[in-house]
C-alpha cells in the first residue's frame, strides 16, 4: 500500500512539473514544441534545375554568382519584408529604420537574440555581421552606387547601424532592407580589415579571391541547412533558438514548424512531373506546358494556374523606324501613366516607378 501511494505521488508531481513547465514557457513568450517527425507530414518541393554541388565550392558565399543562397535555397531572413498588397515593410532582422533625409542618412535598429545556427554551434548575430556585408558590397562590388560608399557606413552599437549616402534617394533605403544577411562577422572580418586598407582600384581588383571565398555554412533563420544532391534539406533548429525566431516568426499561434522539409532538384519540368505523378512530391511551382497539365489534370492532380505579368516594361529598339525618331519615342512615354500602371499591378518592382 505504501509503495503504491509512494507511486501516485510521484506521478502527481510528475505531472504538475509539466503543468508549470508549459504555463511558464507560455508566460515567457516561449512556445510548446511541434509535433514529433513521425508525426509531421514529410514535406517536398522541387527546383526544375540540376544541384552542382561539392563542399569545396563556395555556395554559402553571397559574393558568389552559383550561390546557393541567391538560389533560395536557403532560409537566410532579410533585414525587412515587404508587404506588397500594402506597400509597408514588415520586420526581418531589423525591427525598424528611421530615415533623416536631411542628414541623407538612415539608422538600422535590429532585433536582439537572434542567433547563426550551423547544425551543432550557434553564435549571436549583430550588426557586424550587416556591416561586413555592405561594406563588402559597396566596396568591392559597388554596390548601391553611386549612392553608396562603405566609408560611411558606422556600426554604432552591436544592434544599430547607421547609412550615410552621398545624396538622398528614397528608394535606396527600401532596396537595401530586403537584402538577405548571409555573412557571419567572424568569417568576414578578416577580409573586411584587408579591404580598408586599399583603394577602391585595389579593393575591386579582390573581387574573383572574394567571390571565390569557401565560406562554412552557417544559417540565420529558423532553419539549417544539409546538401546531399539532389537534395537540400531544411532542419529546424534547437528549441532554444526557436524561442527568439517566434518573435519574428510567431507560426506557433497558429501551426507548428515543420521539422523539416527537402527541396528536390529535379533536372527539369518533365521529371518534376513524374514525380508528381508518383506521389513524390508534396507541391511544386513549375512553368508546365499546356500538355503537361493535361497530363497532370487527367491523373487527379490539382493543378492551379496563377496570373503572372512578367515584364512590366515596353522594351524597344531605337535604331528602327521609326522608333529612331525622338520626337516618336518621347510620344511613347507621354502615353503610359505610370502611376496608374503601378496603382493597377502592384507587381514586384513597380513601386521604384514612381
Amino acid at each position: 500500500m505504501e509503495n503504491k501511494l509512494r507511486n501516485f505521488v510521484k506521478k502527481v508531481a510528475a505531472l504538475f512539473a509539466v503543468a508549470v513547465f508549459l504555463l511558464s514557457s507560455l508566460a515567457m513568450g516561449g512556445f510548446i514544441a511541434p509535433v514529433s517527425a513521425q508525426q509531421a507530414p514529410q514535406i517536398v518541393t522541387t527546383q526544375n534545375s540540376t544541384l552542382l554541388y561539392t563542399p569545396s565550392m563556395p555556395v554559402w558565399n553571397i559574393f558568389n554568382p552559383s550561390s546557393l543562397i541567391d538560389a533560395q535555397a536557403t532560409n537566410d531572413v532579410p533585414l525587412m519584408y515587404y508587404d506588397r498588397m500594402n506597400n509597408v515593410f514588415l520586420p526581418g532582422l531589423a525591427a525598424g529604420i528611421s530615415e533623416y533625409p536631411q542628414n541623407s542618412s538612415f539608422i538600422l535598429y535590429l532585433r536582439k537574440g537572434l542567433s547563426w545556427y550551423n547544425g551543432s554551434a550557434a553564435m549571436p548575430f549583430s550588426a557586424w555581421d550587416v556591416y561586413a556585408q555592405f561594406y563588402i558590397g559597396a566596396k568591392v562590388y559597388s554596390w548601391y552606387a553611386p549612392y553608396l560608399n562603405a566609408s560611411k557606413i558606422k556600426v554604432i552599437n552591436n544592434y544599430t547601424i547607421e547609412f550615410t549616402l552621398n545624396t538622398w534617394a528614397p528608394t535606396v533605403p527600401d532596396l537595401m532592407l530586403t537584402s538577405d544577411i548571409a555573412t557571419p562577422w567572424y568569417l568576414w572580418k578578416s577580409w573586411v580589415t584587408k579591404l580598408q586598407a586599399m583603394n577602391s582600384t585595389e579593393a575591386a581588383a579582390q573581387g574573383t579571391a572574394i567571390e571565390q571565398y569557401n565560406q562554412p555554412p552557417w544559417f540565420i533563420g529558423p532553419y539549417y541547412v544539409t546538401v546531399s544532391p539532389p537534395y537540400v534539406v531544411w532542419h529546424l533548429d534547437p528549441q532554444n533558438l526557436l524561442n527568439a525566431w517566434a518573435t519574428v516568426f510567431p507560426y506557433h499561434t497558429w501551426q507548428d514548424y515543420n521539422p523539416e522539409f527537402i527541396i528536390w532538384y529535379t533536372g527539369g519540368n518533365g521529371q518534376t512531373m513524374n514525380a508528381i505523378l508518383a506521389g513524390q512530391v508534396t507541391w511544386s511551382t513549375v512553368s508546365f506546358s499546356a500538355s503537361q497539365i493535361g497530363v497532370l489534370k487527367s491523373a487527379g492532380q490539382d493543378v492551379m494556374l496563377a496570373p503572372a505579368f512578367w515584364g512590366p516594361e515596353l522594351t524597344i529598339n531605337p535604331g528602327l523606324y521609326p522608333l529612331n525618331y525622338t520626337q516618336v519615342r518621347l510620344a511613347l512615354e507621354y502615353a503610359f501613366n505610370r502611376t496608374e500602371a503601378c496603382d493597377a499591378w502592384n507587381a514586384p518592382g513597380e513601386r521604384w516607378l514612381y
